[in-house]
């Protein structure tokens, strides 16, 4: 079989889409001839155009998060026209990703043949196996209603490949992206991947992790890697038995991580041995201020914990982020002075605000209109992100770090705050 699996027209500040179809065509590249087509910098018609070059018998495409549907849809839309227009049967087109998982309803409506939903490896490799069999792990259209063939057991970490990065090629930024596990044990009410991950972690083997960070070293000359976790300080037993298989190295010039508060300070031992592995950037989610809201949503830790952890982790020379999550429901009036009050006040190094994001309700067939951010909050968000980086203390802060820096400290900590 020759397939193609498509990232679609999207900007990103990462492009974690070209990277989750390198983890996927890894693990079915046995069985098929396999073709990565990154269009993020494409328009949506020259990207169906291109398509029309080879012959292909399966097309997948993974649709990142709820902002990536409509991308995918007018690129569904537009293969179809094209297709058409060159009276060229165009093959079966099956999407996959969190965006897809959380809305069929809108990619099958125009025109996906299957939605996977759910984690992609094992459905994607049954499909190949046999187009017309019922996939499990899969959502179909049968007239006007939505078939959905229950999911078997997920793909375990140990059975996964190396990405095909050779598909890829060599990220322009020179960012390097890997795994390391996958799902949070937490259970956040507003994120979705921990409903995406049904609320479980599952950790990769620690020797796979340090082959793939030699495969990158080595291979790739990378250095930067983006560990992208979505918490990659979930266990204390992990990171002290990894971070010393790190440390034999090789290593890059540093690692991007994410990971929670509470997790980061559940053991005084895990701080120095994240940055003995070279951890250097850390990003973590406060989300609020508000500590009803933040027992509501998964969030019960303080301002102050946030604080003496951002203060711990500069003493070992880390980079922090802290990101705060705007309009979330059941905060009070007066959030934008606090939350503003205490990003400043924790002494982030960087400091995000984003719009609250709902996540959808109801079933697949209800859920054709996809939930995003309010046009206030994003307002609101955008205000409150000028007004962090415009702030006295944080222009003094900022200049400080700078003037206490060595010079490769200086190279380092401006590369990663790119990021």
């Amino acid at each position: 079989m020759n397939v193609l699996l498509v990232k679609p027209p999207e900007q990103s500040r990462l492009n974690f889409g070209a990277f989750s179809l390198a983890v996927l065509a890894a693990y079915v590249r046995d069985l098929a001839k396999i073709n990565i087509f990154d269009a993020t910098h494409h328009t949506v018609d020259g990207a169906s155009s291109a398509m029309l070059s080879q012959k292909y018998d399966l097309i997948g495409i993974t649709v990142m998060s709820p902002s990536s549907v409509k991308n995918a849809c007018a690129l569904i839309r537009s293969m179809r026209r094209n297709f058409k227009q060159n009276a060229r049967p165009l093959p079966p087109i099956v999407c996959g990703g969190h965006g897809a998982s959380m809305y069929p309803h809108p990619l099958l409506a125009a025109g996906a043949d299957f939605v996977v939903y759910g984690q992609g490896e094992q459905p994607f490799r049954a499909m190949l196996q046999d187009m017309k069999a019922d996939v499990p792990g899969t959502i179909r259209k049968h007239k006007k209603d939505l078939v959905r063939i229950p999911a078997v057991e997920v793909v375990s970490p140990e059975q996964l490949p190396l990405p095909a990065r050779d598909l890829i090629g060599i990220p322009a930024d020179g960012l390097h992206l890997m795994e390391t596990s996958r799902g949070c044990p937490h259970r956040c009410s507003f994120c979705e991947t921990s409903h995406f991950y049904a609320h479980n972690w599952k950790a990769f083997p620690a020797a796979r992790i340090s082959a793939e960070v030699r495969h990158l070293v080595e291979q790739y000359k990378a250095w930067m890697i983006l560990i992208a976790d979505d918490n990659f300080a979930a266990s204390t037993k992990r990171i002290l038995e990894l971070c010393p298989q790190l440390e034999r190295g090789p290593l890059p010039l540093f690692f991007l991580a994410s990971a929670r508060i509470d997790d980061l300070t559940a053991d005084s031992r895990i701080l120095p041995a994240l940055a003995s592995a070279r951890i250097a950037r850390i990003s973590v989610g406060i989300e609020t201020v508000d500590e009803e809201c933040g027992k509501k949503i998964g969030k019960d830790y303080g301002v102050a914990l946030c604080r003496d952890t951002m203060m711990a982790m500069h003493r070992l020379g880390m980079y922090t982020v802290a990101s705060f999550i705007v309009g979330l429901p059941g905060e009070t009036d007066c959030r934008e002075e606090k939350m503003l009050e205490a990003a400043v006040d924790i002494g982030a190094d960087a400091v995000t605000f984003v719009p609250y994001h709902p996540l959808p309700q109801g079933t697949e067939r209800t859920c054709a209109e996809i939930c995003l951010p309010s046009r206030k909050d994003e307002k609101i968000a955008q205000r409150m992100n000028l007004a962090f980086y415009s702030h006295p203390q944080v222009i003094a802060r900022r200049k400080e770090a700078l003037l206490e820096d060595s010079l490769r400290g200086i190279i380092t900590r401006a590369a990663i705050s790119r990021y």
